[in-house]
């Protein structure tokens, strides 16, 4: 097992030398992996002083809880008017029908609401710190009917554990990745199988912390929501119609996407894409469209096996000064996982800022009629067919 995480180990580290020391891109290379580091260096110590707070008022706040109940301070109205809503957004889906009146710590609740949430409303109330007495006045509908201020609306689940929530508060995640770290090192005195799950265990725990990510999207166990998402929008200065037809012919990605190599059409809407990966290293995949609503939406995803698993759709929105919306969102799950990820990182890869550039350069040719100097492929035939 040692030999093993050695070898990989001296594997990496190799490349990370190779790619950093290339006698062509090795200089600027450094220095974006220099950047990266401070930049992740910032990012680190606004999140821990974010944290060090969150945890400072947490503190105040259950010392202020506990001497209540000790000593039984009376709640001025409007604060515990202010406690009670914010307890009942978590467990009520039409907020905005009820009617909370608070006088002397005797609250009253009327309004229309569905017959299944009742219950729980009342207790949550009555468990507020401050609450004397709970006068139930609501009018209950076993379902939304006909009823107006119960139209839409979501249903909550209420409270959950901090730990079940899908986004952690930041005294969370840092306590998380204290944790993570201290049964990391201290797993290394146990027995070989135990020791060995809890290697796993504070991995996963410190993967949580650092990404805010739920576990399931962190190990691609999701189902179709993959386990990492990009947004981007830009406004064209050019017809919907034109800026459509651009973006679903593959042989213009070589003038707009840096990295990408080649996009080979192999008919029945099916595509080969050959990309630079980490370390210079090519990574390839199929993809298949499975929505095409000219002019208004694109959409594909990666077929089975391949090497990185997305999907991703354009949408496009005709402005009143006659530029064109487009909006991209795709979702993928790098090789490797959160692993893969981090290691694309260290290499200077950064989906996120790739897909920025590649957008900003697609805008500057359809507004102006020039590719990109730094495109893969400056002429644009680096594909030979049509999506």
């Amino acid at each position: 097992m040692k030999g093993g995480l050695a070898l990989t180990g001296g594997a990496v580290a190799g490349a990370c030398t190779a790619y950093l020391s290339d006698p062509s891109f090795g200089r600027r290379r450094r220095s974006r992996a220099k950047e990266r580091l401070l930049s992740l260096a910032h990012h680190f110590w606004r999140f821990t002083d974010v944290a060090a707070r969150d945890l400072v008022n947490r503190g105040i706040g259950m010392l202020a809880e506990t001497r209540y109940r000790i000593k039984g301070r009376i709640v001025a109205d409007e604060v515990l008017k202010a406690r009670i809503m914010t307890k009942v957004g978590r467990y009520v889906s039409h907020t905005k029908a009820l009617e909370v009146a608070v006088r002397g710590g005797c609250v009253t609740l009327s309004g229309p609401i569905l017959r299944h949430e009742v219950e729980k409303l009342l207790q949550t109330v009555a468990a507020v710190p401050g609450v004397k007495a709970v006068s139930n006045r609501l009018e209950t509908h076993k379902g939304r009917g006909d009823v107006p201020d119960l139209q839409g609306g979501v249903d909550k689940s209420g409270d959950r554990a901090e730990l079940l929530q899908s986004n952690w508060t930041p005294a969370v995640r840092l306590l998380g990745g204290v944790v993570s770290g201290a049964l990391l090192v201290g797993s290394r005195s146990w027995r070989p199988w135990s020791s060995q799950v809890a290697k796993g265990a504070s991995l996963l725990l410190l993967g949580r912390s650092i990404t805010n990510m739920e576990l399931k999207r962190l190990l691609g166990m999701s189902g179709s929501r993959l386990g990492f998402s990009l947004q981007k929008t830009v406004n064209i200065a050019a017809p919907i119609e034109d800026v459509y037809r651009f973006f679903t012919d593959v042989r213009h990605f070589p003038m707009f996407m840096k990295h990408v190599h080649e996009v080979r059409s192999l008919g029945e809407d099916r595509s080969r894409w050959r990309v630079e990966g980490p370390f210079g290293r090519d990574v390839s995949w199929n993809a298949l469209i499975t929505r095409r609503e000219p002019p208004r939406r694109f959409a594909w995803k990666s077929e089975e096996g391949s090497q990185i698993a997305h999907v991703g759709n354009l949408q496009f929105e005709s402005q009143e000064d006659g530029r064109t919306r487009v909006t991209l969102r795709m979702s993928y799950s790098p090789p490797g996982g959160l692993l893969g990820r981090t290691v694309a990182t260290l290499a200077g890869v950064n989906p996120k800022r790739e897909i920025d550039d590649d957008m900003a350069r697609v805008k500057t040719y359809l507004e102006t009629g020039k590719p990109a100097r730094d495109a893969a492929t400056r002429d644009g035939y680096g594909a030979t067919a049509a999506m």
